[in-house]
């Protein structure tokens, strides 16, 4: 026959069994805020210490297809996963490229992007236009929108405008190619192609090499243009 004491706690472990739901609502509350305050911090200070001293706050460098593109990043790449950088090489990733997103939204706007946890942040990215990720972004926090929600409208999206951009007539290599070389060297954004201090830390021999280049490039640019009609 058990004791009293034993009774007694007996009663303890069947009271304890019973979920107390506030509480649980209360805990799941207050984690999430943790979480959405830590990580969102986290994304954003990371992303913006990359995107200023990686690339000189100058948006087009990110976004260059260009192989000499920074070689340093990935570098710092190549350490993700480690113990010295326990993040992915994603999550590297999307943290420039959300700081990327806020430097290029204009002007006031852009505050319910930056208000979205980083989990919206970064599904966003694929729209690439500032002015329709704000407008998605302002949907997404007045209608309090699931990650997975969110996604799928971004997709949709994205699909459409591709089905959008194969209606247009293709554009000729020349252009494209001349196109891409002028991003590549951002004479027309005002943003500087090379960092007088990556000037500076050529050797001898590697800067006579990239001057020799630069004048190969520039006579077959000469020979383009005397073929080209005005």
């Amino acid at each position: 026959m058990a004791s009293a004491e034993e009774s007694k706690l007996a009663k303890v472990e069947v009271e304890d069994e019973v979920a107390d739901e506030k509480l649980v609502h209360e805990a799941a509350k207050r984690i999430k805020a943790i979480l959405d305050e830590t990580l969102t911090k986290g994304l954003t200070d990371v992303g913006t210490y990359l995107f200023e001293e990686f690339f000189d706050s100058d948006v087009e460098r990110v976004r260059s297809h260009s192989p000499l593109k920074n070689a340093s990043l990935n570098l710092l790449a190549e350490k993700c996963g480690t113990p010295d950088l326990p993040v992915s090489r994603s999550w590297l990733s999307s943290a420039i490229n959300v700081a990327v997103m806020c430097k290029a939204l204009p002007g006031n706007s852009g505050q319910s992007y930056r208000q979205l946890p980083p989990s919206h942040q970064t599904v966003l990215l694929p729209l690439r236009e500032p002015k329709l990720v704000e407008e998605m972004a302002e949907r997404a926090v007045k209608q309090e929108m699931p990650v997975r929600k969110l996604r799928e409208l971004v997709q949709k999206k994205v699909e459409a405008n591709k089905e959008e951009g194969r209606g247009r007539p293709p554009t000729p290599v020349v252009v494209k190619m001349l196109d891409r070389s002028l991003k590549l060297f951002t004479l027309d954004s005002g943003h500087k192609s090379f960092t007088a201090a990556q000037i500076k830390e050529l050797s001898p021999e590697q800067a006579k090499k990239a001057r020799k280049s630069a004048e190969a490039l520039r006579e077959r640019l000469q020979k383009l243009l005397k073929v080209l009609p005005k």
